[in-house]
């Protein structure tokens, strides 16, 4: 049986590429499937508004609130509830970093996400409970993304100088060796200059959405996929 391997090919401010050798599309995509649905996050549940002269509707307000990514301890209780508390007076933007909350281990993610604006003598006051779940029951949970694709490579039939003037810059070097696989997700550049995948190997995607490292997205997600592999083995015997 063949070792899967995960190495980093390149990182962004969110998300990391991984080049995943000896791994197979099944695999790939019961990870996907674990990191977008699976993996449990906390999200703004309930909204009980006790003052609203905006021009929004107080479901207006609450689906918005409910679509903010929240920063989470992973190892908090299931039944947790945390209450988050906004109390605001125009002319103003209000945002993210309005919510005051109970847990300090619990907060909006990104700070400057916009809630509302508020215009003279507009005013708004509520109080919010966020509450833990997976993507499966709502969208709203889904805290990180996770895609993949096949490991590519080029296959050239002219000249690797006609093949460069194809080729966006800083995908290849002088050679035509690919460089960026990731940025390289195009099926055919010409008769001849093609993109092929390379058999068992693949680019793996991860964003989190909610400040949690890629990588322990990553680890959480496989050790989720442990547990069930184990759990199928039980009920087997």
């Amino acid at each position: 049986m063949s070792i899967t391997k995960f190495e980093q090919l390149s990182k962004t401010k969110a998300g990391i590429y991984y080049h995943v050798k000896g791994g197979s599309v099944a695999l790939l995509n019961a990870l996907r499937r674990t990191i977008n649905d699976t993996l449990p996050s906390f999200a703004i549940e309930d909204v009980t508004f006790f003052e609203n002269t905006s021009a929004l509707f107080n479901e207006y307000i609450g689906h918005r609130l409910g679509l903010i990514p929240l920063k989470f301890d992973e190892n908090a209780s299931p039944d947790l509830k945390v209450t988050f508390t906004l109390e605001a007076t125009g002319p103003t933007v209000v945002y993210s970093k309005d919510l005051k909350s109970t847990d300090d281990k619990v907060v909006a993610a990104l700070p400057h996400i916009p809630i509302i604006v508020l215009s003279e003598n507009q005013s708004i006051r509520l109080e919010a409970v966020a509450i833990r779940g997976t993507a499966k029951q709502h969208a709203k949970f889904q805290n990180c993304h996770a895609s993949y694709m096949h490991y590519p490579e080029l296959k050239i039939k002219g000249s690797k100088a006609e093949a460069l003037k194809l080729i966006p810059k800083g995908i290849v070097d002088e050679n035509c060796k690919v460089i960026r696989p990731e940025k390289l997700d195009i099926d055919r550049f010409s008769d001849d200059v093609t993109v092929i995948p390379v058999e068992g190997e693949f680019i793996f995607y991860v964003e989190s959405y909610s400040g949690e490292a890629p990588g322990k997205v990553l680890q959480r997600a496989v050790s989720i996929l442990r547990e069930k592999t184990e759990e199928l083995k039980t009920e087997l015997k």
